[in-house]
């Protein structure tokens, strides 16, 4: 189960025409995302007033082929949940090492060897902020489909994707309705 799913597409459109696609449509009034564009680096995330805890962060980087584009993306919780999720694995992980050697000193010393329970302990505790990254997860779902589906219709790849309730092809008649998730309470 991955983390941080990763995807690549192929585009068949210069870097210069994604960027202006994606800022056409983030100008619509209704988009509940928002982008920042640096050179090659895309981040689109969701607007602040839709965002919660467990809002994904999706990060683009485009490169340019022979025949358009390469768009590599990087799904994830935003940085800040990302860090927080690291340092808890890089604490648990140096905690382990350094008590299971410690413990292993106590062995070879003959004394009890109370650190080797430490280093157990520890290395079973990375299962509780993997357990939380699931579900953030489920929680980040709706959200993450939102931004999966605001990348296809800005970049006009709906051909790439089967149809899902929650991303419908746009009609030809009347462009594609903004999504907006509900706000809390409603």
């Amino acid at each position: 189960m991955e983390m941080r799913p990763r995807f690549r597409l192929e585009i068949p459109l210069p870097p210069a025409d994604v960027h202006r696609r994606l800022e056409s449509k983030l100008a619509c009034g209704g988009c509940p995302c928002r982008a920042n564009v640096l050179g090659n680096h895309v981040e689109v995330t969701i607007r602040d007033d839709l965002r919660h805890f467990w809002s994904p962060h999706l990060s683009l980087e485009l490169q340019e082929a022979q025949e358009g584009s390469v768009l590599n993306g990087l799904f994830g919780p935003s940085p800040n949940v990302w860090t927080m999720f690291l340092a808890a694995y890089a604490f648990l992980v140096l905690t382990g090492s350094f008590s299971g050697i410690f413990g292993l000193v106590q062995l070879s010393l003959g004394e009890p060897a109370w650190g080797l329970g430490v280093a157990i302990a520890s290395f079973l505790g990375c299962a509780i902020p993997y357990a939380g990254s699931a579900v953030g997860r489920r929680l980040a779902a709706e959200q993450m489909e939102l931004l999966r589906c605001f990348l296809e219709e800005s970049l006009q790849l709906d051909h790439l994707r089967p149809e899902s309730a929650s991303c419908p092809p746009p009609t030809d008649s009347a462009p594609a309705p903004a999504r907006a998730l509900p706000l809390a309470g409603e």
